[in-house]
């Protein structure tokens, strides 16, 4: 992993850091400047990952700040951009805190104001499904009291993958444009399962040493695995 800066090691951690490099790998690869918006970005999003200056969206901001990360506060189905406005639109483990009917807006909006690529990552599957609810009760039992992420996943459920990548087609389709989808698979079921029960417990110290599987990010994306990332790219782009 490609360091941003000592100042921002303190905001990076394995989970985050897996759900965000392969994009972050993705947008270097051309090696040109982008203009990026996040959306769902809580405070940092993909700030601490790629050490660009990024737009980010959300209904609500934590207590992080930096001067690098231009917020705005929006809702995901009505951004308030003008069309093709950013060069790469991103939303990472957001789309299954949308309720199911407001989803196709949110894939809408996502296309409507990207001009080369949008970046969807989100979890999906009966894997992941068990999962959430496995720790959702583990949670609860540990803490007392429930965590809203795992409320959220349960209440609304996990996008399905036909589903985003239909509604994908008939966004673009209805705007004119044509795309093209690449999916992959990111972070093994096995290996989340290890960092939720880590993150959990507490076991801070542990945790932190994990970030060491970062370098070895590639292997870990193989089998049964938690979340998926499209990558909807504009032809001509």
């Amino acid at each position: 992993m490609k360091p941003c800066g000592k100042g921002l090691l303190k905001y990076q951690h394995t989970d985050s850091a897996l759900r965000y490099l392969p994009i972050v790998d993705d947008i270097r690869s051309s090696g040109q400047k982008n203009k990026i918006l996040e959306i769902g970005a809580g405070g940092l999003g993909i700030y601490p990952y790629l050490g660009e200056k990024i737009y980010a969206v959300d209904v609500s901001f934590d207590s992080i700040r930096n001067d690098q990360v231009l917020m705005v506060s929006s809702n995901a189905q009505t951004l308030p951009f003008k069309d093709k406005t950013f060069d790469i639109v991103i939303a990472v483990d957001m789309l299954e805190h949308i309720p199911p009917l407001l989803r196709m807006n949110v894939i809408r909006e996502l296309l409507r104001v990207a001009i080369k690529k949008v970046y969807i990552a989100f979890p999906s599957g009966p894997y992941a499904e068990a999962h959430d609810r496995k720790y959702h009760q583990y949670y609860m039992s540990k803490k007392g009291t429930s965590f809203h992420f795992f409320e959220e996943h349960l209440e609304y459920g996990l996008p399905d993958k036909a589903f985003v990548e239909e509604r994908i087609m008939e966004a673009a389709k209805n705007m004119g444009r044509r795309v093209k989808i690449s999916k992959s698979n990111n972070v093994n079921i096995l290996l989340r399962n290890l960092l939720m029960f880590l993150w959990i417990n507490n076991y801070n110290t542990i945790y932190h040493y994990t970030m060491v599987l970062c370098s070895i990010r590639r292997w870990l994306n193989m089998g049964k695995c938690y979340r998926s990332i499209f990558v909807v790219q504009f032809d001509g782009q």
